[in-house]
């Protein structure tokens, strides 16, 4: 079986992104931020589903915390970096 059998056909993600060429992805980014927002902006006028919003998230937080803040680490060392190598 082939690699692209296995992975589905031609639906590949990763096959395509990489092809794509940049100003596309970019269109995409652009246009799915704006639907994002649109949407949320929509649910945060109803304050059940604001606070549905509020404790999704928080549980979401709750479940990654060791992630996330690795991740706040990761930055706050990289940022570190560029600032002693630009001195």
């Amino acid at each position: 079986m082939s690699e692209q059998e296995s992975n589905g056909g031609s639906g590949n993600i990763e096959q395509d992104g990489k092809s794509m060429h940049p100003l596309i992805k970019l269109g995409i980014l652009s246009v799915g931020s704006k639907v994002g927002a649109e949407i949320i902006l929509k649910l945060a006028k109803h304050p059940v589903l604001l606070m549905a919003m509020g404790i999704g998230s928080g549980l979401y937080i709750n479940k990654h915390r060791k992630d996330i803040l690795e991740a706040a680490q990761q930055l706050k060392d990289q940022g570190l970096a560029i600032v002693k190598k630009k001195d």
